[in-house]
């Protein structure tokens, strides 16, 4: 959220592998660190714009920061998560003592 996001140039993928790779774009990466190194200088310098905009990438990276990571987010998230193992285990379950509980087959594959 502060910074700045350089997409990739490409991807590739060696012929042994199977999964690939990202080429970073460098040219993109240079122009980021220098757009931020000028936003630095100015900010040294007391630049009202640069300040203006730091304050606004500050504020929206705590408002971000709250709407993903604040306790009652994680809270419910993990609330969420858990309900949904439980009820996949009691499903198992369910299911492996339906299995067990019957009589096996006495006719199909086993003839």
């Amino acid at each position: 959220k502060i910074g700045r996001s350089v997409p990739y140039l490409q991807m590739i993928r060696a012929p042994d592998q199977l999964y690939e790779m990202a080429m970073p774009d460098v040219a993109g990466i240079t122009n980021a660190i220098e757009e931020m190194y000028a936003e630095h200088l100015s900010l040294k310098r007391g630049g009202q714009m640069a300040l203006a905009k730091r304050e606004n990438e500050i504020s929206q990276f705590n408002e971000w920061i709250e709407a993903t990571c604040s306790l009652s987010v994680v809270r419910d998230k993990f609330k969420s998560l858990l309900v949904n193992a439980y009820l996949e285990f009691e499903a198992r379950m369910n299911g492996k003592q339906m299995i067990f509980s019957s009589p096996p087959p006495i006719s199909g594959a086993y003839e």
